[in-house]
């Protein structure tokens, strides 16, 4: 079972599911962390994450978008904005994307 099928299962999010797994929830000193490892770096190639890179820095789409455009995860997406990914180049510099604010003082002055 995938982590969003557990999720699906017990009613709750996937980011609760993959808490629990990292054990950053119910965390047991006994067990050893992951409980189920992530995939590996092989599974999301070099061109991908170009891609996934070109989209975050050279568009408006969302992360939601971009994850839909390239089948992975809306996570994987803002972790590699966030540098946060061993997919993430070292000689970038993160945020690559800061987040849009929406209703800021700033920005109602602009409309």
């Amino acid at each position: 079972m995938t982590l969003q099928e557990i999720a699906n299962q017990y009613n709750v999010t996937v980011y609760c599911i993959s808490d629990i797994n990292r054990g950053k929830s119910f965390h047991d000193d006994t067990i050893k962390y992951p409980l189920r490892p992530s995939p590996q770096k092989s599974e999301i190639d070099n061109n991908k994450i170009n891609i996934i890179l070109d989209m975050i820095l050279n568009t408006s789409m969302t992360w939601k978008e971009i994850a839909l455009a390239t089948n992975i995860n809306e996570y994987t997406v803002g972790a590699i904005n966030n540098g946060k990914n061993s997919w993430c180049p070292p000689d970038l510099q993160y945020p690559l994307r800061k987040p849009i604010q929406k209703y800021t003082f700033q920005n109602k002055i602009n409309e």
